[in-house]
């Protein structure tokens, strides 16, 4: 959903949309937008429509049935969302300059009440989830009882149950999130006792500051001091110290007048966390920085590690271990380092040698580069990077590891092995994995251009390589390797002409190969319809040069009307490709939506929108061909 689209709604279209996000976020534990758009979404709905039912219902997560009445509502808190709508609420609440503040963090967990003998959470804000059978995993934060069991407190306590971001890091691959997590458990009947959730109490991190000695910069210091706590947060809760004082303010339905939240809209500001070390990975043309900080929540993801891009990134910004650094998401979705303070310790994180080999490290366009052929780090990426041009749908860095260990070590090889493998089969290989056989006997489909940039040739990318095979035949491109005046004359913008002349003179054995292991090239041409006359009333299809005729009366009917979107120039006329997908029981459309079940393309590397829409949404994509074959129509 488009950012900043509320107001477009009409009240009935926003009251459906607020139970739909209340859904997804306290019952699915699956939320689809950031809690500061949810926050827009509610303010837009309050200003159409005050009286609505949704704006009364404190929602929070469902973990028991058993009901618990609270004494005192625990409400929500009224939201602001920049430091000068936190000043204007505290001018407007303070009897004067003098009056004390209480930060602390706003943490994002499950809202607890711990009443001395029964716990339980905070529900509709008056009656709550009995969740005492929980309290073995529990640990208490609160004063000196530092990791006590609740049992040894009988106070009377409220605070937030999480699970820690260390604890996190152990059991990231069973959660999405903190929050998950902690609602996860909270909500299973016998969860195990490898889990440890923390009870914080509220005042547990607190500072105060006088409202008249309050600046945008003391504010932004509490907010780095809490964002380096070891606790998933979205924000900051700030309230009069005063209790009798705050409590005269009084409370609405929804929240009490004596305390405000101010929400981190993360994908703008950011958090502030700790750079531990660097890693360093070996790629196939470079060698990058990875930077591994202290893990922080950001639009309900747990980020852990974050790009430092290159070796100038590292020198421009003085980067250190040990250093603070603020993370963003970039373009709401991949996370990057966006500016750096000195830490009070700090290690120097750049290295001159390879980390593989400990071959010295040479520079080409201010990257650090590993040359020596032999690395095993390099070899690997050359074959995951091939794997990955030949089309080979989930060849990542597991298989060429594979590859690597039963004696692969060059990208011709690989294409030798994969070869063997598809006249022969796995009998003489190494315990080859069950996935890997699949993987490994792919049929490979590649145009023109694709099998030239296959060939991992320096400096040719994908539109350059559809640029030559536009106008030559593969043969005439690599007799002419090493001929600069050639490259030079047909590719007039590109800088590097000598780069990549010498480089396709060094690829013409591995292009043979490909073209050797290539059993269909995806060739357009002009195409005809005719009637079978062996089979009364079935249409046949016929294809390009070299592809067999679609036949409707041998297709399998194994769909039951799902919708499938076809992208990309087929081998086959798209009104026949469509009457294929009906006999095999499915809804073929032009379009891609999000009730698309299926995207079948021609070309992977064609940069089709619906192709890249699919991948992004995680709907299933299956290549043309292989497509036809599964439903029987070759």
């Amino acid at each position: 959903m488009e950012k900043f689209s509320w107001q477009q709604k009409s009240a009935e279209e926003l009251r459906a949309l607020v139970e739909y996000h209340n859904l997804r976020y306290w019952v699915l534990n699956s939320p689809e937008i950031s809690d500061a758009e949810y926050d827009r979404l509610v303010e837009t709905l309050r200003q159409k429509d005050p009286h609505a039912e949704q704006l009364e219902e404190i929602k929070s997560i469902e973990v028991s049935s058993a009901k618990i009445r609270h004494e005192i509502p625990m409400l929500s808190l009224q939201k602001a969302y920049s430091f000068e709508e936190v000043l204007k609420w505290a001018e407007k609440s303070c009897r004067s300059g003098d009056e004390l503040l209480s930060f602390s963090p706003k943490y994002d967990g499950v809202a607890g009440d711990w009443s001395g003998r029964i716990l339980s959470t905070r529900g509709d804000g008056r009656n709550g989830e009995d969740i005492s059978s929980k309290i073995p995993m529990i640990q208490l934060e609160y004063g000196t009882l530092r990791g006590a069991s609740l049992f040894h407190c009988k106070e009377h306590l409220r605070g937030e149950i999480l699970m820690t971001l260390p604890e996190f890091e152990k059991h990231k691959k069973l959660f999405k999130t903190p929050r998950a997590a902690a609602a996860g458990l909270l909500g299973r009947n016998n969860a195990s006792g490898e889990f440890t959730l923390q009870f914080v109490e509220y005042r547990t991190h607190e500072k105060c500051c006088a409202l008249k000695e309050l600046t945008k910069e003391r504010f932004d210091e509490f907010c780095r001091h809490f964002a380096a706590l070891p606790y998933p947060q979205d924000g900051m809760v700030i309230r009069i110290t005063d209790d009798a004082y705050n409590a005269s303010l009084g409370a609405g339905n929804h929240h009490p007048y004596g305390s405000i939240a101010y929400k981190f809209d993360s994908v703008t500001k950011g958090v502030w966390t700790t750079l531990r070390d660097v890693v360093w990975q070996v790629n196939r043309q470079d060698v990058t920085p990875v930077a591994e900080i202290d893990p922080v929540v950001i639009d309900n993801r747990t980020v852990s590690r974050v790009t430092l891009h290159n070796e100038r990134f590292i020198k421009e910004h003085d980067i250190h271990a040990g250093d603070r650094v603020l993370i963003e998401l970039a373009g709401d979705v991949i996370p990057h380092a966006v500016s750096f303070e000195p830490g009070a310790e700090r290690r120097n994180i750049m290295i001159s040698h390879c980390p593989c080999c400990g071959s010295e490290l040479s520079r080409r366009d201010q990257r650090l580069v590993c040359i020596n052929e032999s690395c095993e780090a390099v070899i690997k990426a050359a074959l995951e990077e091939l794997g990955q041009r030949l089309g080979l749908r989930g060849f990542r860095r597991g298989a060429a590891e594979y590859l690597y260990s039963i004696g692969v070590r060059s990208r011709e090889e690989m294409i030798d092995k994969l070869c063997y493998i598809r006249d022969c089969g796995f009998s003489s290989l190494i315990q080859p994995p069950a996935s890997l056989q699949k993987l490994l006997t792919q049929k490979i489909f590649l145009t023109e251009d694709q099998k030239l940039f296959a060939c991992d040739i320096f400096g040719l990318g994908s539109s350059l390589a559809r640029t030559l095979c536009g106008n030559f035949r593969l043969q005439t491109v690599f007799n002419h390797g090493g001929d600069d005046a050639f490259f030079r004359k047909v590719l007039p913008s590109s800088a590097r002409v000598v780069e990549i002349s010498a480089a396709v003179a060094n690829r013409k054995e591995l292009w043979l190969k490909i073209e050797a292991l290539a059993e269909k090239t995806l060739v357009p041409v002009q195409r005809r319809r005719t009637v079978s006359p062996g089979v009364p009333g079935a249409l046949q299809i016929q294809g390009s040069s070299g592809y067999p005729a679609l036949d409707t009366a041998k297709v399998s009917r194994v769909g039951n009307g799902e919708i499938i979107c076809l992208t990309g120039k087929m081998p086959w006329l798209r009104a026949d490709l469509y009457n294929v997908c009906r006999a095999a029981g499915f809804t073929p459309v032009d379009k891609f939506s999000s009730k698309v079940h299926l995207v079948v393309y021609a070309d992977p590397n064609s940069g089709s929108s619906k192709l890249t829409s699919a991948l992004r949404s995680g709907k299933a994509t299956e290549h043309i061909l292989d497509f036809v074959k599964r439903i029987n129509a070759i």
